[in-house]
């Protein structure tokens, strides 16, 4: 089979990393490659080669905090650390939970705060999770043969032997909860599309989808050896989902019923524009995976598996469409919302169990199965949706987030900490959020009289 290393090289991460591992066994007299090299030797090959000089390694080397970190990745040099901000109790399914969310933008924590306090019932989430698909590409042998010549059957004829392989090679995962769901073959002339699910259990489960497609080609190979496989991956194709709901009474969404009202009205109104407009759909889709993404980085999983899924979620009817429903109930004077992700998330392996951060975030959720961290992370993106729907339906999108920023750019002008209130109070007034003037306005506020 012409392409089978280099199929197997793409799906199975576990031969990868004894590649990776057999690659850094460098004789004596061969000059190390960079990805060989520890991150000092890294930094002073760059700086020998006047790529950065020597403060500037430095400073990377001192960003270093984690010993694990050069072994995250490839050619490490460094860390970037980023802030991890809290909602601090959002209730979904009737408990309330502490979620964490990392991203370096204030906004999206405030808003997932806020949507969540607006959310007086809380969030109603069930989750949806019957496996991940992989996909194997096969092609008849094609030398002298037309299609009426080749029959697939024999194909179809061996998967149960296939299932029953794989059942008891990776017996473990159904230990687990786990397991080989369906093969189902789809063929295409000379091509064969082989599309199998698998339930990774507690997993987010990639690595072990591809380990079984790996199995799978190995086993076709051997018993049907005119057949050649082009392609063994796993596919983000949205099939883990999670429903969620809320319902906001008119009366949470403002100070006065008339004007709660006229909010839950107007954001039915938008919420109505972007089922039939794709420039809107997708900046309210944002909005939802801002809070998402945040807390699946928070949660060591893969953002952009989950964004791909969505995103793709979101286009399944040919037209990109909203994530989020909106609707103002005049009978029950409430805004009800409702939603559907798609999340191939897991709650073991991974940055989960590498990574001491990551592990203390899901201490602060109480250690949820994937099933209740779907729901989790469900909650939050239809909260953040509700706290941006609720800016833009009543004061407005930048009103809100242009006082967040503002903190920013007086923390990048080097206020402290007694100067940033009143900084970001004059950015304000001033409606101006550049940094050219706060610098110019901070240099004022410490030159004033009353100052010194």
């Amino acid at each position: 089979m012409t392409s089978q290393s280099g199929a197997h090289a793409a799906v199975h991460s576990v031969a990868h990393a004894a590649v990776q591992a057999a690659r850094r066994e460098t004789p004596q007299n061969m000059p190390k490659k960079l990805y060989q090299m520890s991150i000092e030797e890294r930094l002073s090959h760059l700086v020998s080669n006047d790529v950065l000089s020597r403060d500037v390694a430095d400073a990377y080397l001192a960003s270093v905090v984690d010993d694990s970190t050069s072994r995250m990745s490839e050619n490490v040099i460094g860390e970037l650390v980023s802030p991890i901000g809290i909602v601090e109790s959002i209730e979904v399914n009737g408990e309330r939970c502490t979620v964490p969310m990392t991203t370096e933008e204030p906004s999206v924590v405030a808003a997932a705060n806020h949507g969540a306090k607006m959310a007086v019932s809380g969030f109603i989430a069930t989750s949806h999770r019957d496996g991940i698909y992989g996909q194997i590409l096969l092609d008849a042998p094609r030398t002298g043969m037309k299609p009426s010549d080749f029959n697939w059957q024999q194909l179809n004829d061996v998967i149960p032997d296939l299932i029953r392989l794989v059942t008891q090679r990776f017996d473990n995962l159904s230990k687990r909860g786990g397991g080989l769901v369906s093969i189902e073959t789809h063929e295409h002339g000379m091509s064969c599309d082989m599309l199998i699910k698998v339930n990774t259990a507690q997993a987010m489960g990639a690595n072990i989808v591809n380990s079984i497609l790996e199995c799978l080609v190995q086993e076709i190979e051997r018993v049907l050896p005119g057949l050649n496989a082009i392609m063994a991956i796993v596919s983000n194709y949205p099939s883990q989902l999670v429903d969620v709901e809320s319902r906001i009474p008119f009366a949470q969404l403002a100070k006065t019923e008339s004007a709660g009202r006229s909010i839950a009205r107007n954001i039915d109104r938008i919420a109505h524009f972007a089922e039939h407009n794709a420039y809107r759909a997708v900046t309210n889709n944002k909005g939802i995976m801002n809070g998402v993404d945040a807390v699946i980085a928070a949660c060591g999983n893969d953002t952009r598996a989950v964004e791909a899924a969505c995103h793709q979620l979101a286009a399944l009817s040919g037209q990109y469409l909203p994530l989020s429903h909106w609707r103002a109930n005049e009978d029950s004077q409430e805004l009800v919302g409702t939603m559907t992700l798609a999340l191939p998330i897991g709650a073991v392996g991974g940055a989960i169990a590498s990574r001491p951060a990551i592990r203390r975030n899901m201490e602060l959720m109480r250690k949820p199965d994937v099933r209740r961290l779907s729901e989790l992370v469900a909650s939050v993106g239809l909260a953040n949706n509700l706290a941006a729907l609720h800016a833009l339906a009543g004061e407005g999108i930048q009103h809100g987030h242009m006082r967040l920023q503002a903190v920013q750019t007086a923390v990048a002008v080097g206020a402290n900490d007694e100067e940033i209130a009143q900084l970001t109070a004059r950015m304000v007034a001033r409606s101006d959020y550049s940094q050219s003037w706060a610098a110019d306005e901070l240099k004022r506020l410490r030159d004033a009289p009353d100052a010194q």
